[in-house]
């Protein structure tokens, strides 16, 4: 006959081993979830995701496009921003009817950028990247990125940019007659109320 001590210790070790084998299940079945449905999940929700913006692209741009007119005027700090149309595509962007306003105060000009219509094509995924040139790392050391921009085609149609100077007082100091002036480009540059188009390779970084 076994002692009394082992005889009042064998309940406890059954309930013991009854408790802890549910816990066991439950976290052999989360390590399981997380291993193995886990994953599917997150790729069949990145599918779906990608799905779902290649389907509905165009109003995925529309959406862009009002984010510019309503949001981009307070961070930028201007009046407003009129934004006829927007696209962005894998090897494409486009605006169209392009407004800036003028930033708070006093100004003869009755807008500061007006770009009729703004186009460029890139050679894909690379081209895209190549925009961003280079990029200085670990305190200017190491660089990564791209010397050239790769664009096939740019084409600006109708720009028109005002620049207006102010004095200390705070009124404005512009050209004789009270009234601003386009700027000016460089002399190889296309006129600002003209229209430019351009083909070709890379451009310089």
């Amino acid at each position: 006959t076994a002692p009394p001590a082992m005889l009042a210790g064998r309940p406890r070790s059954v309930a013991a081993a009854a408790v802890a084998w549910p816990r066991s299940a439950a976290a052999a079945a989360v390590t399981i979830l997380a291993l193995v449905v886990a994953p599917r999940l997150c790729l069949l929700s990145l599918v779906g995701v990608l799905s779902v913006l290649w389907f509905c692209w165009d109003r995925a741009e529309e959406a862009a496009r009002l984010w510019i007119v309503h949001c981009l005027p307070g961070w930028l700090g201007v009046s407003h921003i009129r934004l006829e149309f927007f696209t962005l595509r894998s090897t494409r962007f486009e605006l169209r009817g392009l407004e800036i306003g003028n930033a708070p105060g006093e100004w003869s000009a009755p807008y500061a950028l007006r770009i009729a219509r703004l186009a460029f094509t890139t050679g894909g995924v690379p081209g895209w990247l190549s925009l961003l040139g280079l990029k200085r790392l670990v305190n200017g050391s190491f660089v990564v990125g791209f010397r050239t921009r790769d664009l096939e085609t740019f084409e600006l149609h109708e720009c028109r940019l005002f620049l207006e100077d102010r004095r200390p007082d705070g009124g404005l100091a512009s050209s004789p007659g009270g009234k601003s002036k386009p700027a000016a480009l460089p002399p190889k540059a296309n006129a600002q109320n003209s229209t430019g188009s351009s083909r070709g390779g890379s451009t310089g970084g």
